[in-house]
């Protein structure tokens, strides 16, 4: 209704257009298009950490459903997400090219993260309820390349590599459906969380 309002002449720029507007971000998933509105970055290192050449950073998108809880150090609620965790050579996420890493010990690597087309969590734990294996996939390779632009947006450019999970409460992927999460993401606004108890 705003963006009609403006285009009838109402001299403001369409709510598009601003920085701060709502961006719904996509990706591919088991043959569907997950939409996942909201961002959320927890930093979990602050300046004075022991981690003198990197600061571990995660990155979610997801649904409007689901929530990071800092007294329990972990996403809560139900819905769609995707996250995974980077390491910057600051307190905040920096442009540059991000590769996979099982061991993070320097910066720009990330590793760890899940894909889950439909989760639910316990309210008041990581255990997972009402849950279909093929809903879920793992990071597991690739690179991403990022972009923090100097209205505070960052652009993230995916060629991630995940797995599908065939049993996940075992920790048991399938190889041979390997995939690559080529996407382009923009993350505006995000809620910001401190949680200094908290790493990967």
């Amino acid at each position: 209704m705003v963006s009609i309002l403006c285009l009838m002449g109402c001299g403001k720029d369409d709510e598009s257009d601003l920085p701060n507007a709502p961006v719904v971000n996509t990706l591919e998933f088991q043959g569907e298009t997950l939409s996942l509105p909201l961002s959320t970055i927890i930093y979990t290192d602050d300046e004075t950490s022991n981690d003198t050449n990197f600061k571990r950073i995660t990155l979610a998108l997801h649904t409007d459903g689901i929530y990071y809880d800092s007294t329990v150090g972990h996403f809560l609620g139900e819905g769609s997400i995707f996250y995974t965790n980077f390491s910057s050579p600051d307190t905040f996420l920096v442009s540059g090219n991000y590769t996979y890493a099982v061991n993070i010990d320097s910066s720009f690597l990330y590793r760890g993260g899940l894909l889950a087309k439909y989760v639910d969590y316990e309210a008041t734990s990581e255990e997972l309820v009402q849950l279909v294996d093929e809903d879920f996939a793992v990071v597991i390779g690739g690179t991403a390349a990022i972009t923090k632009n100097a209205d505070n947006t960052i652009e993230i450019s995916s060629a991630m590599e995940l797995e599908p999970f065939i049993d996940i409460r075992n920790d048991v992927t399938d190889p041979t459906k390997r995939f690559t999460l080529s996407s382009e993401w923009k993350v505006v606004s995000p809620l910001v969380i401190k949680d200094f108890t908290n790493s990967f």
